[in-house]
C-alpha cells in the first residue's frame, strides 16, 4: 500500500493480532515513526499472533518504541515492559517512537 505522505498515527484494536499487524507494518514503523494507540490484548496475543506479550513488547522495543499505559483521563501512565506491568488483560496503550538518530 502506498500513502501520499508519512503515516503519523496508527489506531488499532486487533484482538491479539497486534504482533502480525506490526510485523507487516515494519517498514512504516521504521521510516515514518508513527505514534500508535492500541488495545493490547495480552491473553489473545499468543493465540492469534503466536507471541507472548513479553515477546511482542520486546520486538517493539527492538523497533525503538516504548509502550505506556493510556489512562481513562488520556494521561500517559507507566512504562510497560511486560504483561505483569498491567492489571488489565486488554490494556489501552500508546507506543511512542524514539527520536530518529
Amino acid at each position: 500500500m502506498v500513502f501520499p505522505g508519512a503515516v503519523r498515527l496508527i489506531k488499532c484494536d486487533e484482538e491479539g493480532a497486534e504482533g502480525l499487524l506490526f510485523a507487516c507494518a515494519r517498514n512504516i514503523l521504521a521510516t515514518d515513526r508513527p505514534v500508535i494507540v492500541a488495545e493490547l490484548n495480552i491473553p489473545r496475543l499468543p493465540v492469534v499472533s503466536g507471541v507472548t506479550a513479553e515477546e511482542f513488547l520486546g520486538w517493539m522495543r527492538g523497533q525503538r518504541y516504548s509502550c505506556r499505559l493510556l489512562g481513562d483521563d488520556a494521561e500517559l501512565g507507566i512504562l510497560i515492559n511486560s504483561a505483569s506491568d498491567s492489571n488489565d488483560p486488554a490494556a489501552n496503550v500508546v507506543f511512542l517512537p524514539e527520536r530518529k538518530r
